[in-house]
């Protein structure tokens, strides 16, 4: 699986593109503030090209074009001494960064050196209409007043008077951060961008209070009221309190309390204490007298939000993007209680009651209630606390409070509503008396910005959509979960990555650009057009999605085609085809991946290069989930005359077809393969087994001209026809007999051998297999459900078999290659949501019992993310009307077998391919993508057509196949085809397989082996289940007994094969057996000459050439002592032989 291939490369290009930048960033965060004109540590000044190459004391610190070999990269690395920067450890990605730049010369940007000043108050723009966040709110002392931030209004309603709004107070720029009351009820304070408003008891302005560098997220009043603390906030970089006397409005105190913003402030009740909570993932509590740190509280995972002292001072709560509500002891300083119930950040908590009861607000809508809070006593129990969910809340919970008698409490969420509850009971949502109206611009998040942070590989597993984030910022892997991609955005932290008021202090707009330090580099330049999109979405109010959007239904990419010669430069261009009819450019953010490198690549902006071999590749083209492809032929250089073309023999259509796909690429097929060739290699791929003695020597005494032909009929009507399928499927669907049980195992594997004795049609073969019902003891393609329990499963591997498609990478997120989206999968999986069971279950390693598989009647499979309840839906397929159907795959089976459906018959003649051709039309055969297209579309399509009009008749199918020109050609290339490897010009050598192999080397020695749960005598290809000893087989890839199927089998050689061949005791035992052929030969009155000739003709099923008869006479002749180990030597020599491992 390429997982991770189109954000990898995303996020490899941008940071290649963006290494002087970057390298200017990294030094002046980390160098500069200790190698300056002005303090010179080491003699050292790094501020300008012209000091850094100096160097300083000790000589030159960067050598340009060897950053291995310069003093400022070796200093950089784990370990180094002296090492920096100084308690510190650069990321790998900084230093290489850093390396690139060195290497490229050491250019320099001083405007990437420059602050880009924050803005000042006067210049902010009037936030969006329908930006209406509710980021605080604050009851009155008495609990009569309420005051609402929403917006940039400050909103006051008298609860005891049907909360009615009595006004409504003006002067905030951007949205309010933070709200306050005095406890003595006469001051009110709300803060926004750089500014602290302080007003009366009646709601009138006494005084702004300005001189702030950031937003000021947190508010709180000193016990006496006569001073209050503001957290002024830069995210990700510093979180300052700053303390202002109410009489003056100056500033009395300052200190940097966190190394990213404040979310909450806390004073303790005697008020000598004040508490943090910081960005930075820690809480600290400080004394007021000298502004020093009291304690550091390091145990949550994300940052802290919201953070309160209890009554008695005693202990600290905090909250945490982490979801986690933790209490501390404040004199111990150890974690007391654990909750962690929340299903989203916890961003705000209360604590009321003396101590009794928290009350905290959350990201998934829910105001939640805690009492009974239990500590950790040090034995087994843990720590917890008792909950109840208050109903009536909704959306991201960005604020809560409680009246000073826990009686009421209310929280506001991001779209505007404030929820009141009175005794835990809701009484009134209070909803903005403006209506949230659609934004008047064009960009959203789905259509426009999306695209830009895909293509900047923001979503990308290596960035912000690893498990856990990335320095507090999550995005769902390529983006299946867009809605939370777009909340975490907008919504998460109370919107500190966006700053419509001034969108270029946006967060995400800083980091994107590198105004501020990124770990992940410029991903976005500032002059791009994906920047200024980004800015205008945030400046027009953040849209999800507008009403009536069009959506992207396809995209193309030009040219789709062409023939280049080695070298050729090309640049695509791709269009995105909406909904509405609309066409948009959208080559600048499309990813972009060639499947061959060594024939073409591709940059991330689609400018290829053709390379220097012949052959075809194929340039994918994604972008928002639509893929197209771009195909690069390169024919060999010197031109083969058409004539010669028109002269190749053709048997049927593959021929046709396959001689097109070589006239365009410039090759010739090998040589027809001779009688003796075809022979050997006929017998393994259709019977998997060596044509015996008798058989080799009555093929090649056959003059007849169409004796391939008569022994491609006795190939199909072989008994060993129907074991060596069957041997195949059961890698597909066989499963572990420890959990699936020894029986159920068998009946499965005799209901495979069965199906394929009588050459059951493919269609029926499925059918079968996906409607299953009944016992496990009975019934074999139910053991396939005993195996794959969940509708989940069951939809993995009924696509990958029959479809020929790995819809599982869609199971947790939208594929990262394809269009398949997580619905598509849980669509698929509800055809087999009311698949019931009774019985015995499994359980491993002893799961004996049987088990009964029926329709149910009912059940039913929801979108995990969206919770959403799915009909049935194949992919790409109809949702067909349900109703009145017993069984709904039935539903699926009867799409199945249409005649025009899109995969059954590509995926089955496809998988049959590869085992003829020793790899498919398409590789892995089971994953037919658009975005893994097949080597010679136009011959896959009129297999599966060809499939489709047979009858689904496998027989049939390989007699086609077998009889074609194509699998006759010779292993031997020519000139032109040397270094084809995928298009089939000749016969591709292929080791032979496990059980092939065993019986094999039992039919070339005469020694049968002896297999347990077996018949006396049975080959090796009619063991029934991979815990079957063979220290052989499993040397030489079968599935081991654990594995889950589908069991994909490794085809490359090892070093275990290769000593088993040279060294196995079994082996050894075979060649010496007594009763074997070797004894036989040595004691029969053959010559050396013809005992060599027997064994090459069962080995190999060919006479020895005249040079091999030689050197057998000859090692004969040097070991006449003792002609039983010369006959045993040269056996052990063909078995180790090339020739023998492959089929050719």
């Amino acid at each position: 699986m390429k997982l991770f291939v189109f954000g990898l490369i995303a996020y490899l290009s941008f940071g290649a593109n963006a290494g002087t930048p970057e390298a200017m960033v990294i030094l002046k965060s980390n160098c500069f503030s200790c190698h300056n004109p002005d303090k010179e540590k080491g003699g050292l000044d790094l501020t300008t090209r012209k000091s850094l190459l100096r160097g300083g004391d000790e000589g030159k610190v960067i050598i340009p074009g060897k950053a291995a070999s310069s003093r400022l990269i070796q200093s950089l690395q784990p370990g180094a001494d002296p090492h920096m920067p100084p308690k510190v450890q650069l990321s790998p990605r900084s230093i290489s960064a850093l390396e690139a730049w060195i290497n490229s010369g050491v250019q320099w940007d001083d405007n990437a050196l420059k602050n880009r000043p924050s803005p000042v108050r006067k210049q902010l723009k009037q936030l969006p209409s329908g930006y209406l966040p509710s980021l605080a709110v604050a009851l009155s002392p008495d609990g009569k007043r309420l005051v609402v931030g929403r917006s940039n209004l400050l909103i006051i309603y008298n609860l005891e008077e049907e909360n009615k709004i009595v006004g409504r107070l003006e002067g905030h720029l951007d949205s309010v951060q933070a709200i306050a009351w005095s406890s003595d009820g006469n001051w009110l304070v709300s803060s926004d961008y750089r500014s602290v408003f302080l007003w009366s008891s009646e709601l009138k302005l006494v005084r702004q209070i300005n001189g702030f560098e950031g937003r000021v997220t947190a508010l709180a009043f000193s016990a006496d009221s006569q001073s209050v603390f503001a957290a002024d906030s830069q995210p990700s970089n510093k979180g300052v309190v700053r303390q202002f006397a109410l009489s003056e409005g100056k500033q009395i105190a300052e200190w940097e309390a966190h190394q990213d913003s404040i979310y909450d402030l806390s004073i303790s009740k005697d008020g000598q204490k004040i508490a943090t909570a910081g960005g930075d993932e820690v809480a600290r509590v400080w004394g007021l007298g000298d502004q020093k740190p009291i304690a550091t509280f390091e145990g949550h995972q994300g940052p802290v939000y919201s953070i309160a002292f209890s009554g008695d001072g005693k202990q600290l709560a905090t909250a945490s993007a982490d979801h986690q509500l933790l209490v501390w002891d404040l004199k111990t300083k150890l974690k007391m209680t654990e909750v962690r119930t929340h299903k989203g950040g916890v961003t705000k908590l209360k604590w009321v009651s003396e101590g009794k009861t928290i009350v905290t607000a959350c990201e998934d809508g829910i105001a939640r209630v805690f009492t009974e809070i239990k500590t950790h006593d040090g034995a087994s129990r843990s720590s917890t606390a008792k909950e109840r969910k208050l109903i009536g809340g909704d959306d991201w919970l960005h604020a809560i409070d409680v009246s000073s008698d826990g009686n009421t409490i209310v929280a506001g969420n991001h779209s505007g509503e404030v929820f009141l509850w009175k005794n835990n009971k809701h009484i009134a949502t209070l909803s903005p008396t403006i209506k949230k109206s659609q934004a008047s611009g064009e960009m959203s998040f789905l259509k426009d910005v999306l695209p830009v942070l895909n293509k900047a590989g923001c979503s990308a597993g290596s960035c912000h959509a690893k498990p856990e984030g990335q320095h507090g910022f999550s995005l769902s892997v390529f983006s299946y979960d867009t809605r939370k991609d777009w909340k975490e955005i907008t919504h998460d932290a109370f919107g500190r990555r966006v700053f419509p008021a001034f969108p270029e202090e946006s967060l995400i707009y800083k980091k994107a650009t590198l105004a501020v330090p990124h770990e992940g580099g410029q991903r976005i330049r500032p002059d791009s057009e994906s920047a200024k999109v980004l800015l205008q979405w945030i400046r027009e109010g953040m849209v999800y999605q507008h009403e009536g959007e069009a959506v992207v239904e396809r995209v193309t990419v030009s040219p789709a085609a062409g023939i280049y010669r080695k070298g050729a430069k090309q640049t695509l261009r791709v269009t995105a085809h909406f909904s509405d009819g609309k066409i948009r450019n959208v080559t600048d953010l499309t990813d972009f991946v060639s499947n061959d490198g060594e024939i073409v690549e591709v940059s991330s902006n689609g400018a290829f290069t053709v390379g220097q071999i012949n052959g075809e590749g194929t340039i994918v083209a994604r972008y928002m989930g639509q893929v197209a492809i771009s195909r690069v032929a390169v024919p060999a250089e010197r031109k083969v005359d058409a004539s010669k073309y028109a002269d190749l023999p053709v048997n049927n259509f593959i021929d046709k077809l396959a001689y097109a796909q070589f006239q365009r690429l410039g090759l010739m097929p090998s040589e027809l393969c001779t009688d003796e060739e075809f022979l050997r290699r006929a017998s393994l791929d259709t019977v998997g087994r060596l044509p015996i003695l008798e058989e080799v020597e009555d093929y090649l005494a056959d003059k007849r001209p169409d004796k391939r032909s008569h022994l491609i009929g006795k190939l199909l009507s072989d008994p060993a026809y129907a074991d060596y399928w069957a041997n195949k499927w059961a890698d597909l669907v066989r499963p572990n007999p420890d959990r699936a049980g020894l029986k159920s195992v068998y009946v499965l594997d005799q209901w495979l051998r069965d199906a394929f004795r009588r050459n059951q049609p493919m269609d029926a073969f499925a059918r079968e297999m996906i409607v299953a019902s009944g016992s496990t003891h009975r019934f074999g393609p139910t053991v396939v459900y005993r195996d794959k329990r969940t509708p989940e499963e069951m939809a993995k591997i009924f696509s990958q078999i029959f479809l020929g498609t790995r819809l599982e990478c869609a199971r947790c997120h939208n594929h990262p290659n394809e269009k398949w989206t997580q619905k598509d999968f849980y669509s698929l999986a509800a055809y087999f949501a009311q698949v019931k069971r009774k019985g015995a279950g499994v359980s491993p390693p002893i799961s004996g019992g049987t088990e009964w598989f029926y329709h149910g009647g009912s059940g039913s499979v929801s979108h995990p993310v969206t919770g959403e309840t799915l009909l049935p839906k194949p992919p790409d397929g109809p949702v067909i009307d349900s109703k009145g159907e017993s069984d709904l795959r039935y539903q699926l089976v009867d799409w199945i077998g249409k005649p025009d459906n899109p995969f059954f018959a590509r995926a089955m003649v496809n998988r049959v391919w590869g085992v003829f051709f020793g790899h498919g039309l398409v590789e892995p055969v089971d994953d037919i993508r658009a975005s893994n297209p097949a080597v010679n579309e136009p011959l896959l399509a009129a297999l599966a057509k060809h499939f489709v009009d047979i009858k689904y008749d496998q027989k049939a199918l390989i007699k086609t196949i077998l009889q074609s020109r194509l699998y006759q050609l010779s292993s031997r290339p020519n000139q032109s085809n040397v270094s084809d490897t995928r298009n089939f010009s000749r016969s591709y050598r292929r080791r032979l397989g496990a059980e092939v192999l065993m019986d094999a080397v039992n039919d070339v020695t005469g020694t049968p082996s002896n297999f347990s749960a077996t018949w006396n005598g049975a080959r090796a290809m009619e063991t029934w289940n991979f815990k079957i000893g063979s220290e052989f087989m499993d040397a030489f890839g079968r599935p081991n007994s654990s594995s889950d199927p589908p069991c994909e089998r490794n085809s490359k050689g090892t070093i275990v094969q290769a000593l088993h061949l040279m060294h196995a005791k079994t082996l050894h035992e075979k060649i010496i057996h007594k009763e074997g052929r070797i004894k036989k030969l040595a004691e029969s009155k053959k010559t050396p000459v013809q005992i060599g000739e027997e064994i090459y003709l069962v080995a190999f099923g060919r006479m020895p050439t005249d040079q091999e008869k030689a050197i057998i006479l000859k090692y004969f002749k040097s070991n006449k002592e003792d002609r039983e180990a010369a006959a045993q030597d040269l056996v052990w020599a063909v078995i180790n032989s090339a020739e023998f491992l492959f089929n050719h």
